[in-house]
């Protein structure tokens, strides 16, 4: 599931990974969704992208919520084989858009 939100967001003076904190914020990471992995174990709800434009200018969001749930994936550390215990993992329940427009907009 997909949801294209555009919204004015402050972040002036804020470096972009900042200001990205603060959208993650809004959108509910870390309180009943997860949209970043922030460790090499935890399950992901689903990935945000963030188009930052400066004011006068509407950021434009990209959330994406996962279906299905899955196991743990190898991937490639320094050409050898890595297996991490992130997963991709259906919340329990996947906020609607209007409720992540509200959110935004907060």
């Amino acid at each position: 599931m997909h949801y294209r939100l555009t919204q004015l967001i402050d972040c002036t003076g804020m470096s972009a990974e900042s200001c990205s904190d603060l959208v993650l914020a809004k959108l509910g990471h870390g309180a009943d969704i997860v949209l970043r992995a922030d460790d090499s174990i935890a399950p992901i709800n689903g990935s945000v992208s963030i188009a930052h434009n400066a004011l006068p200018f509407e950021h434009e969001i990209i959330v994406e919520f996962y279906e299905r749930n899955s196991a743990p994936f190898v991937s490639e550390v320094d050409g050898s084989p890595s297996l991490r215990a992130t997963h991709l993992e259906r919340a329990a329940v996947i906020p609607s858009r209007r409720l992540l427009e509200d959110r935004i907009r907060n």
